[in-house]
């Protein structure tokens, strides 16, 4: 249901913790605090890259133990007026062709993701997640040119190898590769290089 907010908070910690930043917050940053200040966190998608990267350069973030996860949005039986702010970023850079005007288009390449990776840690990134091949997925590298390049579903890529980008989704560690799947590289399988984001310390 928060696909968008879960990842935008992992993208956080992990920038943070790649930069040596003390972890203020604990186990996990709040991802309900996304859901109920992001105005346009919109429902099941939960938000945009632009919009909840931009809300938490605005604002930090605190923990999910101060400001937990309840599973609705915008409502005023779940948004804390007050709360302290645990991790702040000094920036966040969001790339891809979606949100680029057409003279300056960003049309991205496997050897952005891997320098993006190397340099930022885990990235943000679209993908399509509708259809049998990854409400299906069990194991393996997912090479099929069929699955749309349309994207509507959030996933945190982190790692990769000769063959394959290594994606993290938000469907629970039954799922998949304990949580985690493969995307075969060089042929914009899913749509894995329409948009990435990450955050600046």
């Amino acid at each position: 249901m928060t696909r968008g907010a879960v990842i935008t908070a992992q993208a956080v910690e992990s920038a943070l913790l790649k930069a040596g930043k003390a972890r203020r917050w604990g186990a996990h940053l709040s991802v309900q605090q996304i859901l109920d200040y992001d105005e346009r966190a919109f429902g099941c998608e939960g938000g945009s890259a632009p919009t909840s990267f931009s809300y938490v350069h605005k604002a930090g973030l605190t923990a999910e133990s101060i400001y937990p996860y309840q599973n609705r949005q915008n409502s005023r039986l779940t948004r804390k007026k007050q709360f302290p702010v645990l991790a702040r970023i000094s920036n966040y850079c969001v790339r891809g062709r979606i949100h680029m005007p057409v003279y300056a288009r960003d049309y991205l390449t496997d050897e952005d993701i891997e320098r993006e990776l190397v340099a930022h840690g885990p990235l943000y990134a679209l993908i399509h997640g509708e259809g049998h091949l990854l409400q299906n997925y069990k194991s393996g590298i997912i090479d099929d040119e069929a699955c749309s390049k349309i994207t509507n579903h959030a996933c945190l890529i982190v790692g990769y190898d000769e063959e394959a980008f290594i994606l993290q989704n938000s469907w629970g560690r039954y799922w998949g590769e304990n949580g985690y799947f493969r995307v075969a590289k060089g042929k914009n399988v899913c749509g894995y290089l329409t948009e990435i984001a990450y955050a600046l310390p």
